[in-house]
């Protein structure tokens, strides 16, 4: 089906596009700045802050931002965020074919892209996940962006919606305030790992830009080597925002599904999980995990959870 676009004042409308579910990709844990609003979704991408919702068989989105994009580059981060140029459907088709756990794991929600996040954002936002739940990880967030970003929303969206948006904080921005001040906004022991990044990417000690760069493998040791990053963090920022859809992270969802249904090993590491994923899906296994975590995380939590407690 070919897409085909409306584009009016601060508006776009996008007909015709193809195995797109707004609502899984938005809520599925791997962007934490949007908020259902009615039927719409309301998030902070880059700098704009835009209102998405499907309506009729179409992707409709809003610029409310304070300083809105020019048609061109409004239309080209929407498409570039949500992955809407690539062929989706394909991929689907594609893994399917591959295995038929991901095959149901599509069947029951279909249509989950990978988001193109910022870099920076995406790696603070996966520092602050650390050991945390997904209601206080958005509500850290939301409170570092009050403190230190700067206010993207327009008056009318704020007359309309009655509440304030801001971009999320620069990295000078946190490191001219101290761990003390970022701890507050309810980022706990993570605080001296976020100040210890902004530090380090202000002095041009961390080029995220190069990393994203680099091939897989050197792109993951360069993140691990940074102050508080782990395999999962490494993994989630270039999955999520530097488009290395051979990634896999492995949370603890991830890992009932790997050790239980892949596997039939309870003791399987981390290790043997990345490489039975990398073997079976390949470049495309940033997707298998995503389909498999909100699977797993909303179809079949008390199963899998039956299978770990009966390992013991």
């Amino acid at each position: 089906m070919t897409m085909q676009l409306e584009i009016g004042t601060n508006r776009l409308s996008i007909h015709g596009v193809d195995a797109f579910d707004l609502a899984n990709t938005l809520t599925c844990g791997q962007a934490f700045r949007w908020w259902r609003v009615g039927n719409a979704y309301h998030g902070v991408v880059k700098g704009s802050l835009l209102v998405a919702e499907w309506r009729d068989e179409s992707l409709h989105v809003e610029d409310h931002s304070v300083t809105k994009l020019c048609p061109d580059d409004f239309v080209g981060l929407v498409f570039d965020y949500f992955g809407l140029s690539d062929d989706h459907a394909q991929r689907e088709r594609s893994l399917c074919k591959r295995d038929r756990i991901v095959a149901e794991a599509i069947r029951y929600a279909p249509g989950i892209r990978i988001l193109r996040q910022d870099p920076w954002e995406c790696l603070i936002s996966f520092i602050i996940s650390a050991r945390n739940y997904i209601p206080s990880i958005m509500s850290t967030i939301v409170r570092l962006c009050e403190r230190f970003g700067e206010r993207v929303s327009s008056d009318e969206y704020e007359e309309l919606f009655g509440t304030r948006r801001y971009a999320f904080p620069s990295a000078s921005a946190l490191s001219d305030g101290s761990v003390e001040s970022i701890e507050s906004c309810g980022a706990s022991y993570r605080a001296k790992y976020i100040y210890g990044m902004a530090q380090l990417v202000t002095t041009g000690g961390a080029d995220l830009d190069l990393i994203s760069k680099q091939p897989y493998e050197e792109a993951r040791e360069s993140l691990m080597s940074l102050y508080g990053v782990g395999p999962k963090i490494a993994e989630c920022v270039l999955l999520y925002s530097m488009g290395r859809y051979e990634a896999f992270p492995i949370d603890t969802w991830i890992s009932r599904v790997m050790r239980f249904l892949y596997l039939g090993n309870p003791r399987a590491s981390v290790r043997e999980m990345h490489e039975f994923a990398r073997q079976r899906f390949e470049d495309l296994a940033g997707f298998a995990q995503q389909y498999l975590f909100h699977w797993a995380r909303t179809a079949k939590g008390a199963y899998l959870r039956t299978l770990e407690q009966n390992s013991r």
